[in-house]
């Protein structure tokens, strides 16, 4: 198993993918707490939570800035942000949200498969990545071909976003384990 490139500082940020883990969970869990939210709060809980995630990504960026693979996790980072002040910032998302969620979705997926790929040279168990993608696009796929009806978008979205964001959250969990677990090899091997 070849551990370069891109996987050692992954591996250092393995605490960074926890937290993006969590926060994914944590607003999968806020959208199923609260039955009663409205497609507006919704948009802005989904705001908030995409762009704590995309600056949690560009953190992780940050230290593979100087690695030809910097831009597959800038990518990343900038899709989460962009998304994130969309939904907060532009009002007329509300409209639009299951369309806007479907693109984001599938280009946060994309993003995921395009890291999955990079890494699938340098490790082995990398499976969270692609299962995130895989979600990613599903979630994408229904959006686009059955889109709510904008009266009741927000109960009707509430569903799919949370499970979406749990699955999600916990590939990426079982991902930062198992990066913490090589983080902890990479140590030993050095120290030895």
């Amino acid at each position: 198993m070849r551990r370069d490139v891109l996987l050692r500082p992954l591996a250092r940020n393995w605490s960074g993918l926890m937290f993006r883990a969590l926060l994914a969970i944590a607003f999968g869990v806020a959208t199923f707490a609260w039955p009663t939210i409205t497609l507006e709060h919704l948009v802005y809980l989904f705001g908030l939570y995409a762009l704590f995630d995309g600056i949690a990504t560009l953190a992780i960026a940050m230290d593979v800035l100087t690695l030809r693979s910097f831009w597959i996790v800038l990518t990343e980072a900038l899709v989460r942000l962009v998304g994130g002040l969309a939904a907060m910032g532009a009002p007329e998302v509300i409209y639009g949200f299951p369309r806007f969620l479907a693109i984001w979705a599938l280009m946060a997926g994309g993003a995921d498969a395009l890291v999955a790929v990079k890494l699938r040279r340098e490790m082995s168990g990398e499976w969270p990545l692609p299962l995130a993608a895989a979600i990613s696009a599903s979630v994408a796929v229904w959006l686009l071909v059955r889109p709510p009806d904008a009266h009741v978008a927000a109960a009707a979205l509430r569903w799919p976003l949370g499970l979406y964001a749990i699955l999600a959250g916990v590939s990426l969990l079982a991902f930062a384990r198992r990066l913490r677990q090589l983080a902890d090899e990479m140590a030993e091997t050095t120290a030895s």
